[in-house]
């Protein structure tokens, strides 16, 4: 973790800290053993401790979701839907609508 903070130090970062009934969105940019560094704003971060959390996030995805409750991480996983992409979504979105009957 002292490597986090010292990074996080020398970017002219700010670390914030984690609190137990909030959301933290951005990239994993470093993980450690333990920890996990999260970008969270354009030079704020945090950083997780791993066994607080139901898995281990992906590294440098660009959108991780994090949410805390009861002091406990989950990683949101929206990965389905946004993994092509918006024209995979108005994709899909075409192919319901030629479903559908017409009114």
């Amino acid at each position: 973790m002292d490597d986090m903070v010292a990074w996080v130090t020398a970017s002219q970062g700010e670390l914030q800290e984690v609190l137990a009934e909030r959301q933290y969105c951005g990239p994993v940019l470093k993980m450690s053993e333990h920890h996990a560094l999260q970008k969270i704003g354009r030079r704020t971060y945090t950083i997780h401790k791993l066994n607080e959390l139901n898995s281990i996030p992906e590294p440098n995805r660009p959108k991780t979701t994090i949410r805390y409750r009861n002091g406990r991480g989950s990683i949101l996983d929206d990965e389905p839907l946004h993994v092509g992409g918006v024209a995979h979504v108005r994709d899909i979105l075409s192919h319901a609508l030629k479903k559908s009957p017409a009114r």
